[in-house]
Formats: C-alpha cells, structure tokens, sequence
C-alpha cells in the first residue's frame, strides 16, 4: 500500500480593497493575504499545521509587502 503525504502553502485573502493599506507605486487599496502552510494527503490538502505570516498585495500592480511586528 502506497501513501503519499506532503506539505503546500495556500493563500488566502483576508481583507480584500479593505486592509487600509496603499499601494504606493499604483495608490490603489491592497488586500490583506494569509500564507497557511497544509498538510497533504494524495496531494489533496487536509489540515494546516503552520502560519507562516501575511503580507499586503495590490490587485492592480501586484506589489507585494511583507507586514511588520508592529502591523499584526
């Protein structure tokens, strides 16, 4: 009998247009993002047993920004 465990990260958005944070290269509102990291089972995720932490991502440019201790 074959199983096949592993590990994967997910996204999940938080706070969409919501967060209160700009972008600062477009002005548009970012959405607050939470990485999860999932246990696998036949690839199929099952529970997630690590947060690894948010960050602020702007839907129109893209950019990207890690929150700091003092955001969370």
């Amino acid at each position: 009998m074959l199983i096949i465990i592993g590990t994967t990260i997910k996204e999940k958005v938080r706070e969409q247009h919501g967060s209160g944070k700009i972008c600062p290269f477009c002005g548009e509102k970012t959405n607050l993002i939470d990485l999860k990291q999932y246990l696998t089972l036949f690839f199929i995720p099952v529970f997630p047993f690590k947060n690894i932490g948010y960050y602020y991502s702007c839907p129109s440019c893209n950019y990207k920004t890690e929150l700091t201790k003092y955001e969370n």
